[in-house]
């Protein structure tokens, strides 16, 4: 089995392009034209899980998007409408336009999977069977456009560390595995780590088939991208060159176990707000935790200028976020935008 271990995606990022070019073989599933690797599953070993920010300007991926589908995931949830605004054109993967058929959140705390592993590990630090399926056979042996590709979470509590592992039946390398699945995983351990009174651990994606479509614009954007070095300032979270900041890029915490309750709270109240009034009035409330107000918050309110055009004012919102790594990504997101419109 190939391992790469790293202390965050901006580490593995373009040496695993560079590998899949070398090493991958040519498929063809549902006719699509797909570069595999062969002949054995791969795993990545975050050490620092809570690093989920890639910050390639090439693969220029949107932090907007990571935040909102994390808490939309950690919320339960599976409808369409409150991811449309940040990625329109991912509801294309909805069968009914409505709902997502494989949605995590859902799946998550469907049979109550989320609370009865927090509760076991909390009874028994020492447990092998803190597992949650997000692969459920009743639903996903039928014919959607949303079979999950994360199948099982495996968590184990060891030294005062909560570890996990997902278990990954089909990956893309660019859209998946380096990009969304590494933010979304590492929120889920986050709340499970807070919500037991431990510190976050490793984080490890085993993909059975990690792959690219190669016939996508994506892909041809990034797979000349160079190997990290240690000078390159996108390599590491300790880079402050990147914007020349006077102090490194820091790691946000999603949430810790002091304010596992008020985040709780705040991830209700914001999901209940935008059901009965709509995002604008969800972004408009009192929150209790840090990362609700000083990151979700301003987050909102700056896509939503980003959306009406006024990229400016949207970068001024972007600014106003109080944690500098998702501050750093918002703001060079809504910078190279501004730069092509020039």
């Amino acid at each position: 089995m190939k391992v790469y271990t790293c202390n965050n995606v901006n580490e593995v990022f373009p040496l695993a392009i560079k590998e899949i070019q070398q090493e991958g073989i040519s498929v063809s599933p549902r006719g699509v034209e797909t570069l595999e690797f062969f002949p054995t599953p791969v795993t990545t070993v975050y050490k620092n899980p809570k690093q989920c920010i890639l910050f390639d300007p090439v693969r220029d991926e949107n932090p907007f998007f990571l935040v909102m589908e994390a808490i939309w995931i950690l919320g339960g949830r599976e409808d369409v409408a409150f991811l449309d605004p940040f990625l329109p054109g991912l509801k294309q993967f909805s069968d009914d336009g409505t709902y997502y058929h494989g949605a995590y959140g859902t799946r998550i705390y469907r049979y109550n999977q989320l609370n009865y592993v927090i509760n076991l590990l909390r009874k028994d630090p020492h447990t092998r069977r803190a597992v949650i399926s997000i692969y459920q056979p009743f639903l996903d042996t039928t014919d959607s456009k949303d079979i999950p590709c994360n199948d099982m979470l495996f968590l184990k509590l060891r030294n005062g560390q909560l570890n996990m592992t997902v278990a990954n039946r089909s990956n893309d390398l660019v859209l998946g595995c380096y990009s969304v699945n590494k933010t979304q995983f590492s929120f889920v351990l986050q709340y499970i780590a807070a919500a037991i009174g431990a510190k976050v651990g490793e984080l490890r994606q085993c993909s059975d088939s990690l792959h690219v479509y190669t016939d996508t614009d994506k892909w041809r954007a990034v797979k000349d991208i160079p190997l990290c070095n240690n000078n390159d300032p996108y390599s590491n979270y300790d880079a402050a060159a990147l914007l020349g900041l006077p102090e490194p890029i820091k790691t946000t915490e999603v949430v810790t176990p002091s304010e596992f309750e008020n985040f709780n709270r705040d991830l209700r109240d914001f999901f209940n707000l935008y059901d009965q009034m709509g995002l604008e009035a969800a972004s408009d409330c009192s929150y209790r935790s840090p990362f609700f107000y000083g990151v979700v918050v301003p987050m909102i309110k700056a896509h939503k200028r980003y959306r009406n055009g006024d990229l400016e004012q949207a970068l001024n919102f972007c600014m106003q976020i109080r944690y500098n790594d998702w501050m750093h990504a918002t703001s060079l997101w809504i910078k190279r935008r501004i730069a092509k419109r020039a």
